[in-house]
């Protein structure tokens, strides 16, 4: 415990050094916090999943921002995602959407599977997805994701943000299109202790700041998840329903 507010003792004072003007209004609202962390990546991919309740099913596109990234590595990525689910990836395509001129278009895929949202109860298992875009560790490691799941609404036992040394998150609803949005940042590329809940929990438990990073986790975002964990735990569940603005781009 003690060494917990020694951690953030020590964020707050980075946050001092390094940013004046910030630091007081960051430690003051830990929700700027998180914000300024979640934002403050460029996304390597865009997500979206699309719920079939007829079939109980998903349809889920994954677009590669990065012109040079290997179809061949996003192919393995979209099978590992049937397998975090426990439902095997169905009707995988891997494609170009501007096959006449790949450069200028984006790399795809399109598949299916189950278990990636139950709309019902606002329960959207962001991990998988996390997950398996994750632990690349060459050149096409990507700093983050974001994800939409169209055509829902957040609930009580929706997942809204989450931090831990790993991985760090926070979801918004959004209005055009109807859904709900997660920014998704990679502090470092260890996939398997990315522990990113399911759902919220009604009362949530602090955590633990963060001991270590990688190298691409600066010490500004120690300091900000030191920040960012006091915000009443890491698990912060939806109690008053907005709308906002997606970031998803046109597809």
């Amino acid at each position: 415990m003690r060494r917990y507010f020694q951690a953030i003792l020590f964020g707050l004072l980075l946050l001092q050094v390094g940013h004046a003007q910030d630091s007081a209004s960051q430690a003051a609202n830990p929700e700027a916090a998180l914000e300024s962390i979640v934002m403050g990546f460029k996304p390597g991919a865009m997500v979206v999943v699309q719920h079939y309740p007829d079939t109980r099913s998903e349809l889920v596109e994954i677009t590669m921002l990065s012109p040079t990234y290997p179809p061949r590595l996003l192919q393995q990525q979209s099978l590992m995602v049937g397998q975090y689910t426990g439902v095997p990836t169905r009707g995988l395509y891997v494609y170009n959407s501007n096959p006449k001129n790949p450069a200028a278009g984006f790399l795809k895929a399109r598949f299916a599977t189950n278990g990636l949202m139950d709309p019902t109860v606002g329960v959207y298992r962001i991990g998988a997805l996390a997950k398996a875009l994750a632990g690349v560790q060459n050149e096409h490691a990507l700093e983050g994701i974001i994800v939409n799941f169209e055509g829902v609404q957040p609930t009580a036992r929706t997942l809204r943000s989450f931090v831990s040394e790993d991985v760090t998150l926070r979801g918004v609803p959004v209005a055009n299109p109807l859904g709900v949005e997660y920014r998704v940042r990679f502090l470092t590329q260890s996939a398997d202790k990315y522990a990113i809940p399911d759902e919220a929990t009604v009362k949530a438990k602090a955590q633990a700041a963060p001991k270590s990073t990688d190298n691409r986790t600066s010490l500004s975002i120690i300091a900000l998840l030191a920040v960012a964990s006091v915000a009443a735990g890491c698990l912060v569940y939806f109690l008053v329903l907005g709308s906002g603005k997606s970031s998803a781009p046109k597809r």
